[in-house]
């Protein structure tokens, strides 16, 4: 058995034996950014190599292909501080110009809701956790360790970065370590986006907000 099928039979709470190459994310439930950022970074913990953006239509098969090699080698998965340049995943310009863009709209609202609960909880450092480490930078897992509750605020950051993703097609291909969350002076939440020529593009404001349960986060953009 391919070694990839059991790391997926437990994002997907099914049996290894029953999965078939034809088989797509979707029909095993694997279809949130959650679900999907977790199925990631634990292939990519165990194959010790980067793997392309998987979506609910990536099919086992591709998986399978992508974990037997065609994705790059890599010897660790390194811990981001903030966001720069022209971002950390290459591919990146290609994914954005396939993405639709809403031409005539000065305004887009992105919006997610994220159940508290569904994020892994660990023993050890959060940072050094795979998941938190491919989609929070450091800065953002040291803001979420002076908090009462670091899996709701990271939570509530993993929301607000999914919102803005949300806010405006353009913004869609980003990946959730192109974004960062940080606050001001006075506490209200402020965005951060690795492209230059998206930053220049977009002025993006979120807003953050959690119970015991959920998270919540709302972001708005205006094209400059």
């Amino acid at each position: 058995m391919h070694p990839a099928l059991s790391v997926i039979a437990q994002i997907g709470r099914t049996d290894a034996a029953s999965l078939r190459p034809e088989h797509t994310l979707n029909s095993l439930k694997i279809n949130k950014s959650l679900g999907l950022g977790l199925l990631r970074s634990a292939l990519e913990r165990r194959f010790q190599r980067k793997l392309p953006v998987i979506t609910w239509k990536t099919t086992i098969q591709e998986l399978l292909d992508a974990t037997d090699g065609a994705g790059e080698a890599r010897p660790a998965l390194p811990v981001a501080h903030g966001v720069t340049g022209e971002g950390q995943h290459p591919g990146f310009a290609a994914r954005l110009a396939k993405e639709p863009r809403a031409e005539g709209f000065e305004l887009g609202h992105g919006v997610d809701i994220q159940e508290i609960s569904a994020l892994p909880e660990t023993a050890d450092k959060w940072e050094e956790y795979p998941f938190y480490a491919g989609h929070f930078s450091a800065d953002e897992m040291a803001a979420a360790r002076g908090k009462p509750d670091v899996r709701a605020h990271l939570a509530g950051i993993w929301s607000a970065k999914e919102a803005v993703k949300k806010s405006d097609p353009e913004l869609a291909a980003l990946e959730f370590s192109d974004i960062a969350i940080s606050q001001d002076p006075n506490g209200r939440p402020e965005v951060q986006i690795a492209h230059q020529r998206l930053r220049d593009r977009f002025a993006v404001i979120v807003s953050i907000s959690h119970s015991s349960l959920y998270a919540i986060a709302s972001a708005i953009t205006r094209r400059r």
